[in-house]
């Protein structure tokens, strides 16, 4: 990948007026991460990639103290551009493995990277298989289920399946994983997984209609105390299956099912908050 900073626009130089000014003012002394993260911060939260970037470089050209996460941090930048600037994210990482001090690439730095190649499905399961294989990081949630939005986006629901069910062998040993059609094989104990997770898998199997595998996904949380947000994408994820699927009258009756429970639930919490009121008023 050609380096990106090359393209950066002047005004990107700009940025390092702060950090000048710091070395000028204290001489010899180091230039600590706190005193320019929260700059970065706000070019992340913009998704403005070239003044994170740059802001990153010249810290490095003045031995600044730097960490995964500022690393992490400037990918992240790459991934809110829109549309997201993929190949800066891949040179930030390999900058950040490459370090003369050593690697600072960590799990949340590769979850980064793959976020940003969310809209490349190859580059993001090659990121995953990278980390664990030639860096010999261990998989997380988030770059797993980074991994899985990318390859459901691009309809590859087995993919997504798959790299799930990695996740699980290695995450929660002893634990048995669902098979292919999820009803000839009894799940006996579940890890203790992140809905975002699972959602994401469910909706990388319901956008290609697959109604069995999306509902067989929800083994994952049996038993658990959802919120209200979580349990609605999770029946959102089954609607968008059953749509797709060729079965459109089942997927409205079960979104007009969920609109009737939601508005109970909300009368019922608001009938809550009103007696709790007169209670109060009663007491004083």
């Amino acid at each position: 990948v050609s380096n990106p900073c090359s393209c950066l626009p002047a005004c990107a130089c700009v940025q390092t007026n702060m950090l000048t000014l710091l070395q000028a003012s204290f001489p010899g002394m180091a230039i600590r991460e706190m005193d320019w993260r929260p700059r970065m911060e706000r070019y992340v939260r913009g998704g403005q990639w070239q003044k994170a970037i740059s802001l990153l470089t010249t810290v490095e050209s003045k031995g600044g103290e730097l960490s995964s996460g500022a690393y992490q941090a400037a990918i992240s930048a790459c991934a809110r551009a829109e549309p997201p600037a993929w190949r800066a994210a891949l040179h930030m990482l390999e900058r950040c493995r490459t370090r003369d001090t050593g690697s600072l690439a960590s799990e949340k730095v590769y979850g980064a990277a793959i976020h940003a190649c969310r809209a490349e499905w190859l580059t993001a399961l090659a990121l995953l298989q990278q980390m664990t294989q030639r860096d010999g990081l261990g998989l997380n949630q988030y770059a797993t289920t980074a991994t899985i939005k990318a390859l459901g986006a691009a309809g590859q629901w087995r993919r997504a399946l798959d790299v799930f069910r990695e996740f699980v062998s290695q995450t929660a040993n002893g634990h048995e994983a669902p098979s292919g059609n999820y009803g000839d094989r009894r799940i006996v104990s579940m890890p203790q997984l992140d809905t975002a997770l699972v959602q994401a898998t469910m909706m990388a199997c319901a956008e290609a209609g697959r109604v069995n595998e999306a509902r067989g996904l929800l083994k994952y949380v049996e038993g658990r105390s959802l919120s209200a947000e979580d349990s609605s994408a999770f029946d959102h994820a089954i609607a968008v299956a059953l749509a797709n699927s060729g079965r459109p009258a089942e997927a409205l009756e079960l979104l007009r099912n969920l609109a009737v429970e939601a508005r109970a639930v909300k009368l019922q919490t608001a009938g809550r908050r009103r007696l709790a009121v007169r209670t109060r008023t009663v007491a004083a």
